[in-house]
């Protein structure tokens, strides 16, 4: 019965992603001289994280 609930609630839970989004993320994302994604240093919070060996 739950793999039936899943089977009908998963394409609901999925929006189709839009346009717009597709395109103002792409306009977000920031290149270098040499075409490499330009990564930003990681926040304090985000290494405390890294360090304390928490695995989603």
């Amino acid at each position: 019965m739950l793999l039936g609930l899943l089977a009908f609630a998963a394409p609901a839970l999925a929006a189709p992603p839009t346009t717009d989004t597709d395109a103002e993320q792409a306009e977000a994302i920031e290149f270098d001289e040499r075409g490499a994604v330009v990564v930003p240093e990681p926040s304090e919070q985000a290494m405390r994280w890294y360090r304390s060996g928490n695995v989603l």
